[in-house]
């Protein structure tokens, strides 16, 4: 069943219709002498009510549904294309089948799209044509025609849309900006309190601007104002369905850039609405005084019963800001005759309570209870401290009096100055937010109607007087684009079909992201492989090519390891002595011939350091004394191992034909070769030994 007292939701027709025919005219039967009647269909059952005689007007006041024909080069902009000769039937009703399908509706416009004709006219459009051509027509000019004026406007949305993406973003401070400001208007609260629900915890929800709470669901959740960021339910406020994009309320969509005051209290924050006379009010004040009410209560706008209001009410002297302004409410308990305004009643926390609700207090104003900080119940005043609130309340206006009369003194030279420093900056957008045309743009119009051949009479006129028109139409869209978007976040617009597939198709790019990160993962490990690869490769080199310097490189990484404190690698020395680090940097160029040379130097390092007083610590001693225990062994190791290479490289005079008996060496490839079968022999002793290419290997 249907109430009257609850907003309605805008639900698709096709819910409710699934066979209506949208495109069929429908049939409407008048007779002269009968007043007409409306037939119902209740239950299968028909009936008839009395309606008064409909009333309508002609869109085309000429005979005939027929248009003229459409020039060559305009129709190729977007439009259909036609026989010579033929006419254009106008639709009977105005869509364009292929605007969903266009990358600026999609917000997927690049450079190299093709241009095409989005931008419909409305009546308002016609009208303002239909005067511009009057007047060119007076001044012997030719006509505007109408689709000049959609390709005008579709090109200025178009430029726009790619100006928009050098622009500053309009939210000027990130996201941790954002919830720094969330604190601050926490702390203003926590000093002064809050007569329209902002300024709670970043980490709470926000409350409603009237009645208080937090709590919402799907038939009445709660919307923010885009433009002074209050929040308000659905049934709170009067809005009947959410719409897409952004949503203003009353005094931001008329009044956004002038500060508006209430009529019967000194706040100037909270939800607003209008009175009969164009005058602003609380949604909270209408509430609570019993003679104002809405004259529409679904929508509850605007506020009347002004008049009804007794004159000692508007006598009475709030008792927490101690301003005799506006009209104020009283105690519900009967012995108290204290008096207070309901918005500083709301920014004090005293006990406001809607016993029925909003559709209750609608209704019945007397559902409505509210109480002083002394009268209040005890559980509220425990859990809210009134006390303390009004403090807070007398606090707030103390303070923002005596800002107000400091400000007041410094107002005119500050707006002489900023007139002084912005009078020639060009403004991208008005006051209301719509987008001001650049005459580079404009220029750039001129030349694409040039372009395409369409002729004008005095072009530049007509061409800044439509950029004008332009920003006056997204003025009053509060500077929405002309040209419907698509935005994802906006799912109403959406069938239950289309929502499935777009769920889908976010499953199956989750999964490719997550199949990205795993071969992520496998190329970061490929890439740990190839640079192992890449360090044997050169290790093989230098054994290969510079065995010498290889020995020794073994010998120096022993050092390096036995130096845990890198008190050796950081030793520093004279000009006539090499250091350590000098020493690797001398066998990393190949500049040892031999590994005698190499020891001769390490044992004038070691000679060096004994002799300096820092050096006779145990601590400094360790990593000679380490060397000192393994020192004869891998040193001779070591020369053995470089006699028996230049034995080698002596008769046959390269070492890579030593190297090949075991590995196949190919520039800088080299691989083992498989190990040769051989038959068992007596000859043979119990362990083979190994070939001279392994022992040269052993660097052990």
């Amino acid at each position: 069943m249907y109430e009257s007292s609850k907003p309605r939701e805008e639900r698709d027709f096709a819910e409710f219709y699934p066979d209506l025919d949208e495109t069929k005219p429908l049939i409407t039967v008048t007779t002269p002498n009968e007043r007409s009647r409306k037939v119902a269909v209740v239950n299968k059952h028909e009936r008839l009510e009395n309606l008064k005689k409909p009333s309508y007007r002609p869109l085309y006041s000429s005979p005939g549904t027929f248009a003229e024909k459409l020039p060559r080069n305009i129709s190729s902009l977007g439009y259909n294309e036609h026989e010579l000769g033929e006419l254009r039937l106008l639709p009977e009703t105005y869509f364009r089948a292929e605007a969903t399908r266009s990358a600026l509706v999609k917000n997927l416009l690049n450079f190299k799209d093709k241009f095409q004709v989005l931008y419909d006219m409305d009546e308002q459009d016609e009208e303002y044509l239909t005067v511009m051509n009057e007047r060119r027509m007076a001044q012997s000019q030719n006509r505007v025609l109408d689709e000049v004026l959609e390709i005008c406007f579709t090109y200025l949305e178009i430029e726009w849309y790619f100006i928009e993406k050098f622009l500053p973003p309009k939210n000027k401070v990130d996201s941790l900006n954002n919830y720094d400001m969330m604190n601050q208007a926490f702390l203003h609260s926590s000093k002064y309190g809050s007569d329209d629900g902002t300024g709670g915890s970043p980490d709470v929800d926000q409350r409603c601007a009237v009645c208080d709470e937090s709590e919402c669901d799907n038939s009445n959740a709660i919307v923010f104002c885009d433009g002074c960021d209050i929040a308000v339910h659905q049934e709170c406020y009067g809005v009947t369905f959410i719409p897409e994009g952004s949503w203003l309320c009353r005094r931001c969509l008329i009044s956004r850039s002038k500060k508006q005051r209430c009529l019967f209290c000194p706040s100037t924050t909270g939800a607003f609405k209008q009175t009969d006379n164009g005058l602003w009010g609380h949604v909270v004040c209408t509430l609570w005084i019993n003679e104002l009410y809405f004259a529409n209560p679904i929508y509850m706008e605007p506020i009347e019963g002004l008049n009804q209001i007794p004159k000692g009410r508007w006598k009475l002297n709030c008792y927490i800001c101690h301003q005799k302004v506006g009209a104020c409410i009283q105690c519900c308990n009967k012995n108290c005759f204290l008096a207070y305004h309901a918005t500083c009643a709301r920014r004090s926390g005293l006990c406001m309570k809607m016993t029925k609700g909003i559709q209750g207090a609608i209704a019945n104003q007397n559902s409505l209870l509210s109480y002083c900080d002394k009268h209040g119940p005890y559980d509220w005043n425990v859990e809210h401290d009134p006390k303390s609130g009004v403090e807070k309340t007398r606090l707030y206006f103390a303070t923002v009096g005596a800002i107000k009369n400091r400000t007041e003194k410094l107002k005119i030279k500050i707006m002489q100055s900023k007139k002084s420093k912005t009078a020639d900056l060009f403004k991208w957008n008005t006051k209301n937010g719509a987008p001001i045309i650049p005459i580079t743009i404009a220029l750039g119009l001129m030349n694409f109607l040039k372009d395409h051949h369409i002729a004008l009479d005095n072009a530049a006129e007509v061409v800044n007087e439509l950029c004008a028109y332009w920003t006056l139409k997204r003025e009053q869209k509060q500077g929405a684009p002309l040209i419907k978007r698509l935005d994802a976040t906006q799912y109403g617009q959406l069938t239950d079909e289309e929502i499935q597939q777009r769920i889908s198709v976010l499953g199956i790019l989750t999964e490719d992201v997550n199949k990205l990160l795993d071969l992520s993962t496998v190329v970061g490990q490929k890439s740990k492989v190839e640079n192992q690869l890449v360090d044997t490769l050169v290790e093989e080199t230098d054994l290969i090519h510079f065995p010498i310097s290889y020995i020794i490189s073994k010998l120096i990484d022993r050092i390096k390891e036995l130096d845990s404190g890198k008190s050796l690698y950081k030793a520093q020395t004279n000009k006539h002595i090499l250091s350590f680090q000098q020493i690797e940097l001398k066998n990393s160029q190949y500049r040892y011939s031999s590994v005698a040379q190499f020891l001769e130097d390490l044992k004038k390092l070691e000679a060096y350091l004994l002799r300096q007083p820092e050096w006779k610590i145990m601590s400094q001693l360790k990593t000679l004394k380490r060397w000192r225990r393994e020192s004869d062994a891998r040193t001779k190791a070591a020369l053995d191992m470089e006699t028996s290479v230049l034995k080698k490289v002596g008769e046959n005079g390269d070492l890579v034909e030593i190297l090949s008996e075991d590995f196949t060496i190919e520039g800088t490839s080299v691989e083992e070769r498989p190990w040769d079968d051989f038959e068992l022999s007596s000859d043979l002793s119990d362990v083979e030994e190994p070939s001279n290419a392994r022992k040269l290997l052993r660097i052990e």
